[in-house]
This record gives structure tokens, C-alpha cells and sequence, in this order.
């Protein structure tokens, strides 16, 4: 099954689209930033906050010299930071903060990027530092960081009574500089880490680095390492920005393409008078209406050349057709012996009969058409009502006729064409559905016109024959004969008639047999009256 979506909401749909893809590709490239010491989008997005974070922690972590007090420190930030820090010394140990123990592949990387971090098979092939001498101040860790030998530093200074800063650990000497962060996601399940270089104790030379390791089970990080609040804010204030610079584009497009589609409808229902107010554009939809203007003015150039020239054979016509019935008039009245020649006689009176209304009703069609177009309608206000009774009456014959119209009934057009557009209706219905049952005729207001429907009980149109009932010349049944029809001009002429009032003639079959031919007149003036040409 297809769907129509108009043009401004396929707009809309790839707009949207695009969108969508921009925020996955975006995604993907923030998420993918979580695997290296961060120099890309991670740096410029989440960076200067992680900055911020470490220097605040960093600088609190300073006033202490306790793993105790560390621990209480990275534990109360983080649960204001909605993370979980922790303190380590080297990827593999551990000295302040909640118990953790960092991912193997996370480890491997801190071990490959960081400059000053130990190697796995150095730490791993290193026993295990003996535990303070019983009566020696500190609490362990002063003696971790002295005693304990690392890239071959033999000691601590002399004294052991301050922590001193290993060799191949290069000393930080401001705490107010950019950090070396490395941002992964690792681990089963997956978080989010986030290592920086810290300065937290103090030793000759400069501060200490240790490692500050947060870490979160979503991206976001508590809005730390990403938050999508701004970002959405921003999202929807670009699309709201495109949508009033792009939507005026849109309708306009739409709007001309509209105008182009309705021209060129009512150019296939016959009015070639249309004109596209597009022309005029400098795009391809102004090149679009100059060539549907061309093509309407050629054809209401040749149209009406053939109903000239159609009323003009019809008139001229008229005068030999009128000869010849006179001259049989009076050939009739010569003597007839065995009276051939009155059955002669008789059968061209009936030829010149078919040919005179068959001229009749060209000629009327072609005063339809020129009505249709302008010249020769009288567009006021009349009574419906008075008009329906006057046709009833002469074209009624013995067929049974209902009318349904109110007296006050009044409708905006040319009483001689609504006139003729109902007569040739009640004409057909009495011809071809009379026997069927009464010809029903009713007037309805609806959208702004009235609606004249002629109803019959007879066998109706073929479905497939409807949509070219009111052409000219066409007729659903091939037969020329008196009973089936004439020349298949009856239906055009209503048309013609009705389009010169302003309104259109449609017809269906009726849901229990027959047909129903409904003309739909205006019931007020329309906004440029048609006034008798000169």
C-alpha cells in the first residue's frame, strides 16, 4: 500500500531524518571517543568540565595526607557528582575511595598511553612492599611511595618522614595546568571511565601525579561527562529555526504547484480561460505556468475556432435545409398517382427532419459554448422555481413529472441557459426512462450552491461511460436512430450552459436503478459577473 504524504510533510519527514542521523553519528562519535587519552570531541565537549572536577577534588585531596581522608573526600564528591572516584596510585594500586578495581583492557590501555605509568610485567614481576616498621609515623602510604622501588628509584629521602617523588615520575610543578585525561568504556558490564592526572602530595621538585579514576554506568556520567539537557535545548531550537526558514519555502512551493494543478484540471474539464498566476516566478515553476498559460491559450484558440466555425455551418445550414422542406412542401401537393411519391415524400421530410434538429442542436451547443466563454451570457438573479415549471410543461409530454423546489428558490445565472441545461435533463429522462417510473426533480442548497437534481427510474449509464458523459458528440449507445438519440450533443450543451452560469454538471447512477443528473448553480453573485459581449 502506498501513502501520499503532501511535499511539506516529505520535507518535514527528511528533515527529521537527517536529524535522527546526525544525532546517531554524533553518538557514535562521542561514544567511540571513550577509548584513548582524549584529544577530540571528548576534550572539547567533556573536557573543561573533567577539568574543573579534578582541580576542585584535587585541590580538597591536597589539605590531607590519609588514604582514610581521601576515601571520605572521593566518596562524599561522589555522591554529588552522582560518580564513583577513586584515588590510585598506579592502575594496580589502589589509596583512596570506594574499593575498585579497574578493567583488565581499561588497565592495558593506562599502561600503553599514559607517560609515567608503570608497565604490567614491572609491577607483576615486583614483590609486594613490606608493611611499615612497627613506631614509624605515617599510615602506609608514605611508605609506599618512598620505599617502594619503581623504574629504578632505590628509595625514599633520608629520613622516610615525606613521601619523595620516584624517578621516571616526572613531578607536576602547577596544579593550575591541563590535565592528562583518558577517557574508555570497559569493563562487564560495561561503564564509563574517566582517569586524570591529579596533583595531590607535594614533594621536592613538584607535586606527585596520582591517578583520579570516575566512573559512571551511563554516558552521561551524572551530566558530567555529556549532558544532553544543552544539546536537546540546542536540537530543538535549530529545528524550530529551520522549520520558519524552511516552512515559508515549502508552502510556496506547494501553494504554486497547487494553482499549476487546479489550472490545469480545469483546463482538462473544458475552461481554457484559466490562467496560472505563476508565470512570473524566476524558477521552474514560473517556466511551469508560462508553458500551462501557452498551452490553454492554444487550445482556447483552436476550441474556439471550431465552435465558430460549428455555428457558422449550422447558420449556413439552415437556409438550404429550409429550401428544401418548402420545395417538398410543395412537391407533396402535386397529384400522386399509386402514391409513391407521398411515401418519397414522406421519408425526405423525415431526413430533412433528423438534419434539421441535428443542426438545431449544434447550433445550440455552439451558443452554449460561446455563452460558456462570455459572450452572450446574462448572468442576474432568477427563480428557479419558475423556470423548473416552464420546462415541466413543454417537455413533460405523458411522462410523470415530480418537482420538490421551494417558490422562493433563487438562483445567480442566465435564465435562457438554465432554462436549456434543464429542458435537454428532462428531455433525456423522458426519453429513455419515463416507462421506468416519475421523473423526480428536487433543489437542494449545498456548499454555497443549489443543487438541481433530476432523477429518473430507468437503466442508468454504464460506469464505465460516466466520466465522458457530458463530451461532445459522445454517446454510450453507437445507434443514430430517433429512439436512441441524436448527434450526442444534448449532455454537452447542459454543460456548456451550466459551466456559463459558474456551476457544473455532474451525474451517477442511483443506488435503485435509473440516473441522476445534478446541476449545481450559484445561489449568490459571483465575484467577476459575466456581462454580454459588445
Amino acid at each position: 500500500m502506498k501513502i501520499r504524504l503532501p511535499i511539506p510533510a516529505k520535507l518535514l519527514l527528511w528533515f527529521t531524518l537527517n536529524l535522527v542521523l546526525l544525532t546517531a553519528g554524533f553518538y557514535a562519535l562521542f561514544r567511540w571517543q571513550f577509548g584513548g587519552v582524549s584529544n577530540g570531541l571528548f576534550a572539547s565537549i567533556a573536557g573543561p568540565a573533567v577539568q574543573r572536577v579534578a582541580e576542585d577534588v584535587g585541590e580538597e585531596l591536597r589539605q590531607y595526607r590519609s588514604g582514610e581522608e581521601w576515601t571520605e573526600v572521593l566518596q562524599r564528591r561522589g555522591k554529588e557528582l552522582g560518580l564513583d572516584l577513586a584515588l590510585f596510585i598506579d592502575p594496580d594500586h589502589q589509596t583512596g575511595g570506594a574499593p575498585m578495581e579497574l578493567p583488565a583492557d581499561l588497565t592495558e590501555k593506562l599502561v600503553a598511553q599514559l607517560p609515567d605509568a608503570p608497565r604490567r610485567e614491572e609491577i607483576e614481576g615486583r614483590p609486594e612492599p613490606p608493611p611499615p616498621p612497627p613506631g614509624e609515623e605515617g599510615d602506609g602510604l608514605s611508605y609506599l611511595l618512598d620505599k617502594r622501588p619503581f623504574r629504578g628509584h632505590p628509595g625514599g629521602p633520608p629520613g622516610g618522614s615525606r613521601p619523595g617523588i620516584r624517578k621516571g615520575r616526572a613531578p607536576m610543578q602547577d596544579t593550575d595546568v591541563e590535565y592528562l585525561k583518558f577517557a574508555m568504556r570497559a569493563g562487564h558490564p560495561a561503564s564509563y571511565w574517566i582517569v586524570v592526572r591529579v596533583p595531590v602530595l607535594e614533594g621536592p621538585g613538584g607535586y606527585h601525579p596520582m591517578l583520579l579514576v570516575l566512573r559512571s554506568d551511563s554516558m552521561s556520567g551524572g551530566g558530567l561527562f555529556f549532558d544532553p539537557k544543552p544539546w536537546l535545548i540546542c536540537g530543538f531550537g535549530a529545528v524550530l529555526i529551520s522549520v520558519l526558514l524552511w516552512a515559508p519555502l515549502a508552502l510556496g512551493l506547494t501553494g504554486s504547484l497547487r494553482r499549476v494543478t487546479a489550472a490545469t484540471q480545469r483546463i482538462a474539464g473544458g475552461d481554457f480561460t484559466v490562467r496560472v498566476p505563476d508565470s512570473n516566478r524566476l524558477d521552474e515553476l514560473g517556466t511551469l505556468g508560462g508553458a500551462v498559460n501557452q498551452l490553454a491559450e492554444r487550445l482556447d484558440g483552436y476550441v474556439s475556432g471550431q465552435r465558430r466555425f460549428m455555428g457558422d455551418v449550422a447558420h449556413e445550414l439552415c437556409s438550404p435545409i429550409a429550401r428544401m422542406q418548402a420545395a417538398l412542401g410543395i412537391l407533396s401537393q402535386q397529384p400522386d398517382e399509386g402514391g409513391k411519391q407521398s411515401r418519397l415524400i414522406s421519408r425526405l421530410e423525415s431526413e430533412l427532419g433528423e438534419m434539421s434538429q441535428l443542426v438545431s442542436e449544434v447550433l445550440s451547443f455552439s451558443k452554449a459554448a460561446l455563452g460558456q466563454t462570455g459572450q452572450g451570457a446574462k448572468l442576474e438573479q432568477v427563480n428557479l422555481a419558475a423556470i423548473v415549471a416552464e420546462v415541466i410543461e413543454r417537455e413533460k409530454g405523458a411522462a410523470s413529472v415530480e418537482a420538490a423546489i421551494s417558490p422562493e428558490a433563487l438562483v445567480w445565472g442566465d435564465s435562457r441557459l438554465i432554462s436549456r441545461a434543464l429542458a435537454n435533463v428532462l428531455r433525456n429522462a423522458v426519453r429513455y426512462a419515463a416507462e421506468g417510473g416519475p421523473i423526480q426533480i428536487s433543489a437542494i442548497p449545498r456548499h454555497g450552491k443549489m443543487a438541481v437534481t433530476v432523477a429518473d427510474h430507468g437503466p442508468g449509464v454504464a460506469v464505465e461511460n460516466l466520466p465522458r458523459l457530458f463530451d461532445a458528440f459522445y454517446r454510450p449507445d453507437a445507434s443514430r436512430t430517433r429512439r436512441t438519440g441524436g448527434a450526442g450533443l444534448g449532455l454537452a450543451i447542459v454543460k456548456s450552459c451550466v459551466e456559463a452560469c459558474g456551476g457544473e454538471a455532474t451525474a451517477e447512477n442511483r443506488d435503485g436503478g435509473g440516473l441522476a443528473v445534478t446541476l449545481n448553480f450559484l445561489i449568490t453573485e459571483p465575484s467577476n459577473p459575466t456581462t454580454p459581449a459588445a
